[in-house]
């Protein structure tokens, strides 16, 4: 879930997730030892309910059930 949550955000702001950071264990320290999250982009192409969606992805304990992922009206 957290790696679907971070193309989400790429494919919506064009940007890879954690560009500064060079070093792939200087990413894994914040997300895992330091529980560090994305800050949300300044501009308006993450609205309120991609936002959350993707917050829910990069939580610590999941809270996104299988209907999250069905289609409206089936």
């Amino acid at each position: 879930m957290y790696s679907f949550g971070n193309i989400f955000l790429q494919v919506l702001t064009r940007y890879v997730p954690w560009v500064y950071l060079t070093c792939k264990a200087a990413i894994l320290r914040r997300v895992v030892f330091v529980q560090e999250i994305h800050s949300r982009p300044d501009d308006c192409c993450v609205i309120e309910k991609f936002w959350n969606f993707m917050m829910h992805c990069w939580s610590i304990v999941p809270t996104i059930d299988q209907s999250t992922f069905r289609r409206r009206g089936t």
